[in-house]
C-alpha cells in the first residue's frame, strides 16, 4: 500500500504533538517502556501512519515528549491502533543491555575474552558474577561465549523468546576468585587440650605436603595437620589445611562413694606414663589406697595419661531389729585393714547373745566387716513370776486342777524358782533343754 502524498506525517506525526500516557520501569536493572499516542487519526489513514512510522521511526534517541526529554536510545515494541478514539499508540523501550561480554559475531579476530566486562551484578563467596543483558534482539545466534573452557571461569548463555520474533539474551561470565581464611579451635582452655587452625584458599591444582612433593610445610613433632582439596567448577580447588597444635594438659575430679574417695588427674606426656615400681614416675599406692593409670595415643604421637587414684574411707554403721518378744538384732558395718576375728577385734559373744562376723575383702586389699549380734529376750507363761497356770487333763477330759508353766530363754536359776512352785504335793514332769543362746527352755507340768 503507497503512503498517500497529500497527509503531512511528519506534521501529524511530530513527537512534540504527541502526547505522554505511561512511563514504566519493567526490571530492576533500569529497562524502561514509553507509551506515547498520537490523536485525531483517521480511521482511513491508519494503515498509512503505521507504514510511515515503521519506516521514520522505529528507534527514536533522546526524545522529547510532553515537554519532557528521555535520554537514551528507544526502539519501538509495538504500534498500535484505537478504532473508536482514533487514536495511535506506540509502545518504546530503552535497551539497557551492558558491556560487550560475548558481543561477538564469530568472525575473525575473536574477541579477548579474559578482558571482557559486563554488569557486575553479585559478589559471592569465592566468585564474581558479570553478566550482559541484550533486549528484543533478532539474531541471539551473534552474541558468543568462549568455545573453549576459560581456565577460572564459567560462561553460561539464555535467549528468551519473546514470541515476536525477538529474543532476550543474558551473557553470565562467573569469574573464581582466590580465597584465604583461617580460623581456629581451642581445646581444653588456654592451659590444654590442643589449638586448631584452618587455612582456605583457592588455587589452580590440588595442594600437598612438602613430603609428598607438594608446597603445604609437613607436621612438626606435637602437631597434626590434614589437608582437603575440594575441586570448583571452574577447574581450580579449594583447599583447606587443618593445623592441631597439642598443649598440656591437667586436670582433676573427684568423687565420693560410701567407703571411698576418688580422684584423676589428666595430662598430655610425650610417652606413656607407669609406676614407679614398673619403671616410671607414678608413685605407687599404698595401704589402703588403689591406683589406675590410662594412656590414651594421641593422632600427633602424645599421650593422655588419667591417673585416678581410690582412698578408701572406714564406715562404721549399725542397724537392729526385734522380733517380737524373741530377740532384738544388732548389726555393725565397718571397713577394717585386716579381717576382725573374735576374742580380739570383736568381743566374743555372753550368755544369751548369738554373734557372727562376716569379712568381705575390697579390690584394696581392705575389709568391709558386718558384726551382727542377737540377743535373746527372756519369756514365760504365765508372765505373772511365781504364779501358774490351770490345765486339761489329755486324757480324761475333766479339769483335774493341773499346773502348768512354760519358759523360754531362761536361766537356770529362773527354772529352779519355777520348779519349786509346783511343790512335792504334786506329781511333776519336767522338760528341759538349752538353746543356742546358752539359756533355758523348759516345760513344767504337775497333777495331783
Amino acid at each position: 500500500m503507497a503512503i498517500n502524498p497529500d497527509f503531512n506525517y511528519q506534521d501529524k506525526l511530530a513527537l512534540d504533538k504527541a502526547k505522554l500516557v505511561a512511563r514504566s520501569r519493567i526490571n530492576a536493572l533500569g529497562a524502561y517502556e514509553l507509551t506515547i499516542q498520537y490523536n485525531n487519526i483517521p480511521s482511513a489513514m491508519r494503515e498509512d501512519c503505521i507504514e510511515w512510522l515503521e519506516a521514520n521511526r522505529l528507534e527514536v534517541t533522546d526524545p522529547t515528549v510532553s515537554f519532557k526529554t528521555y535520554e537514551g536510545t528507544w526502539n519501538c515494541l509495538s504500534i498500535g491502533y484505537n478504532e473508536d478514539s482514533s487514536i495511535l499508540r506506540q509502545i518504546f523501550k530503552v535497551d539497557v543491555g551492558v558491556g560487550d561480554l560475548g558481543d561477538w559475531d564469530g568472525s575473525p579476530p575473536e574477541p579477548t575474552w579474559g578482558s571482557q566486562a559486563g554488569d557486575l551484578s553479585r559478589i559471592s563467596d569465592g566468585t564474581e558474577l558479570e553478566r550482559s543483558y541484550y533486549w528484543r534482539v533478532t539474531s541471539p545466534e551473534n552474541y558468543e561465549i568462549p568455545p573453549t573452557a576459560q581456565t577460572g571461569e564459567i560462561w553460561t548463555k539464555t535467549a528468551n523468546d519473546n514470541g515476536d520474533g525477538t529474543y532476550d539474551v543474558t551473557i553470565s561470565k562467573e569469574v573464581a576468585v582466590n580465597q584465604v581464611a583461617t580460623s581456629a579451635v581451642n581445646s581444653g582452655g588456654t592451659d590444654g587440650g590442643y589449638v586448631e587452625t584452618s587455612e582456605v584458599n583457592t588455587n589452580d591444582s590440588e595442594q600437598s605436603f612438602v613430603a609428598d612433593g607438594g608446597s603445604v610445610a609437613d607436621a612438626v613433632a606435637g602437631e597434626t595437620k590434614r589437608i582437603e582439596n575440594t575441586p570448583l567448577e571452574n577447574g581450580k580447588f579449594r583447599t583447606t589445611v587443618t593445623t592441631r597444635t597439642a598443649k598440656s594438659i591437667e586436670a582433676t575430679s573427684r568423687s565420693e562413694a560410701a567407703g571411698f574417695t576418688e580422684s584423676s588427674v589428666v595430662n598430655t606426656s610425650d610417652t606413656e606414663q607407669d609406676f614407679v615400681s614398673n619403671g616410671g614416675t607414678i608413685p605407687d599406692a599404698t595401704n589402703g589406697v588403689t591406683k589406675r593409670i590410662e594412656n590414651v595415643p594421641l593422632d600427633d604421637g602424645k599421650f593422655r595419661t588419667t591417673v585416678t587414684t581410690r582412698t578408701d574411707v572406714n564406715l562404721t554403721a549399725t542397724s537392729a531389729v526385734e522380733a517380737g518378744d524373741a530377740y532384738t538384732e544388732d548389726i555393725d558395718i565397718s571397713t577394717n585393714n585386716t579381717e576382725l576375728v573374735f576374742g580380739v577385734d570383736v568381743a566374743n559373744a555372753t550368755v544369751g547373745e548369738i554373734k557372727r562376723i562376716d569379712n568381705v575383702p575390697l579390690d584394696n586389699g581392705k575389709f568391709r566387716t558386718t558384726v551382727t549380734t542377737r540377743t535373746a529376750i527372756a519369756q514365760r507363761i504365765p508372765s505373772t513370776e511365781g504364779n501358774y497356770i490351770a490345765w486339761v487333763s489329755d486324757y480324761s477330759g475333766a479339769f483335774d486342777g493341773g499346773r502348768l508353766i512354760v519358759g523360754r530363754n531362761r536361766t537356770y536359776a529362773n527354772f529352779s524358782t519355777d520348779l519349786a512352785i509346783l511343790n512335792n504335793a504334786y506329781v511333776n514332769s519336767v522338760s528341759i533343754s538349752i538353746n543356742d543362746y546358752g539359756l533355758f527352755d523348759y516345760t513344767l507340768r504337775s497333777m495331783s
